[in-house]
């Protein structure tokens, strides 16, 4: 080079060029750059004209999924700010009887069925020392945080579910390890992800019509989702308070599926009151 600000140019040139460095790099090197502009402009060549020094282009960085926002969020800050990752299944949450985590504990000596629910964190697949495969993951709800462990065919049966971020569905109970050990580990029998919660677990969708109340609107509402064959009973209940009276009626034979777009259309339905009773 013939001078110390050819020298710099051509650093310069080969950093705003480069693909191969990170973004934070770039960003180090044009501050560096920019610092030692009038450095290397007074030399013995006298006052150099410095080349413009243009800001480095940073490459987008791919978009966070909602969970990483979130957890991102939470390592930061120590709460959630956005939002919380089951917000979106909420419903699921309050209506299906759930154990929230932070008293799975308490449930140890139990020996009932237990439904808990979550989304999936720190999620390993793992090797043992014999050479077979076992899982382990972090499952949190909003009340709390719980590690289980998968081995042998219930690892088998369920490992495509293990991946991080995903929101399932648990049923198990605690009980003995074998029948050599004294130690109590909750066992897990089923997984389901919880977007076929409403399809699968519930036995009766319940709706309460006054019947000064009753229109087209809810009849059509109700005929439409009566369409869609499922696993769940109707169970629709007139009522006439001026009489003291209630007409129920049931789908008999007839079920349906209770999905999303049910629940919302019976949310915005302001005449009625409605719930559900989980299988």
């Amino acid at each position: 080079f013939d001078s110390f600000t050819d020298l710099h140019r051509a650093q310069y040139f080969a950093v705003a060029a480069g693909e191969n460095v990170t973004g934070l790099e770039k960003i180090v090197r044009y501050g560096q750059s920019i610092s030692q502009g009038p450095t290397l402009g007074n030399t013995l060549f006298g006052d150099a004209e410095m080349p413009e020094i243009a800001a480095p282009k940073i490459a987008p960085a791919p978009a966070w999924t909602l969970t990483e926002q979130l957890e991102r969020e939470k390592d930061v800050v120590g709460m959630y700010l956005s939002a919380h990752p089951l917000d979106n299944f909420r419903f699921e949450m309050e209506n299906y009887g759930l154990t929230p985590l932070s008293e799975l504990e308490a449930e140890k000596t139990s020996g009932r069925p237990l439904r808990i629910a979550g989304y999936l964190a720190s999620v390993a697949h793992l090797m043992s020392k014999k050479g077979t495969m076992y899982g382990r993951f972090k499952l949190v709800d909003y009340h709390g945080e719980t590690e289980f462990m998968l081995f042998s065919e219930d690892y088998l049966r369920y490992r495509d579910m293990l991946v991080a971020d995903n929101k399932v569905f648990i049923q198990g109970q605690y009980q003995r390890r074998n029948s050599y050990s004294e130690e109590i580990e909750f066992k897990i029998k089923s997984i389901v992800v919880l977007e076929n919660v409403k399809r699968l677990f519930t036995k009766r969708v319940v709706i309460d019509i006054p019947l000064h109340q009753l229109n087209n609107e809810i009849v059509q509402t109700l005929q439409k989702h009566n369409e869609r064959e499922g696993q769940a009973e109707w169970q629709i209940r007139i009522l006439n308070p001026a009489e003291e009276r209630t007409i129920k009626l049931t789908s008999g034979f007839r079920k349906i599926e209770f999905t999303d777009a049910l629940a919302e259309d019976l949310s915005n339905i302001k005449e009625i009151q409605w719930g559900i009773i989980p299988a």
